[in-house]
């Protein structure tokens, strides 16, 4: 995504949001000249939108063969756990728009988070086709990020270790701060690369 193009935009509310980034994202999708990669994001700040994407007034022109879904972070625990974000956005938009399910691609919750993270970091290299991130070519053509009454985005807060991650890709973070189980979160150059 071209940098010069950014700007900020105040919104009257979470709705309006929503509404103005379905049609960014389905009008970027549509201008992919190949397969289309986001990183989402649990939470309810994005829940909203995934609703609105898989709505009839969005469903039938948003270019769903093309595009590849991700995860910027997880909690581990399982795909049908309350707590999953795999779980939010299956129910909010992927089981009711034409998703392929060969598009998808789940942070993994079975054997340790330290396991999960290192089979992510292959998923996603795998679909970069290579192990170092060039800035000229980003991972994700977007980034979707929500905020935390505390403040957090992608289950992080300021001072935590895995932030200073800078080789992994995908690191597990071994403490939840905002409900159970361990968690995966992207690490190092794939979020701070754009």
């Amino acid at each position: 995504m071209d940098k010069s193009s950014d700007r900020f935009e105040i919104l009257p509310g979470p709705e309006a949001l929503a509404r103005h980034v379905a049609e960014w994202i389905t009008s970027a999708a549509l201008a992919a000249k190949g397969p289309f990669r986001v990183s989402l994001s649990g939470g309810s700040t994005p829940k909203i939108l995934y609703r609105l994407l898989a709505s009839d007034e969005f469903s039938g022109r948003f270019p769903w063969q093309r595009v590849f879904w991700y995860w910027g972070d997880e909690r581990f625990v399982p795909y049908d756990h309350p707590d999953s974000n795999y779980r939010m956005v299956r129910e909010a938009m992927l089981a009711k728009a034409p998703v392929p399910p060969e598009n998808v691609y789940p942070i993994a919750t079975d054997g340790s988070p330290d396991d999960a993270a290192r089979r992510y970091e292959q998923t996603l290299q795998e679909a970069y086709g290579g192990t170092t991130l060039d800035t000229a070519r980003p991972l994700f053509d977007v980034t979707l990020l929500g905020l935390g009454t505390d403040g957090h985005t992608a289950s992080l807060l300021p001072g935590e270790p895995v932030l200073q991650e800078r080789q992994r890709w995908v690191a597990a973070r071994s403490v939840s701060r905002d409900g159970p189980g361990e968690g995966c979160h992207l690490a190092s150059d794939p979020r701070r690369q754009q």
